[in-house]
């Protein structure tokens, strides 16, 4: 009995588990300042594009609140600019109002499969429950795909 629970302790403390090791399902998480996340549990780190984004353990909406996901085209000068659109349900739309009203100045980090996607400053209150993503054609389809796919789990 002894010999097993050291030997568990010692996997445990080789595994070296940290906060930063976290899987972030998909969804919108508040970005706190980085200052927060030394030494707490309750907050977590993703990188994006070099820079570091200190996170919420839980998302503020989840891929459960998406409602609908729609990729758009439109031509601008000539070129096609492609989006992804996410459309919150009834509940979540007056959450996010709450959260973007309550946060101005802040960022929110959309976080697919763990990876931030986007990580917008709020500047103002927004209440029309829609999220848009503008990519190349090639990323917002991939995009789609991998939402649609987590939506299927649900």
């Amino acid at each position: 009995m002894k010999i097993s629970f050291v030997l568990l302790v010692i996997i445990f403390t080789s595994l070296n588990i940290s906060p930063q090791e976290k899987y972030f399902g998909t969804g919108l998480y508040l970005v706190t300042d980085s200052d927060s996340c030394l030494g707490k549990n309750e907050n977590y780190s993703l990188e994006y594009l070099s820079e570091k984004f200190c996170l919420g353990q839980n998302p503020v909406i989840s891929i459960a609140d998406f409602d609908s996901i729609i990729v758009a085209t439109a031509k601008f000068d000539k070129e096609n600019i492609f989006s992804l659109n996410i459309k919150l349900s009834e509940s979540a739309t007056k959450k996010f109002e709450e959260i973007t009203s309550k946060n101005i100045g802040k960022k929110l980090a959309l976080v697919i499969n763990n990876e931030v996607i986007i990580a917008p400053i709020i500047r103002v209150k927004i209440n029309s429950g829609l999220i848009s993503v503008e990519d190349d054609e090639l990323i917002i389809n991939e995009l789609e795909k991998e939402l649609n796919k987590e939506m299927k789990k649900l």
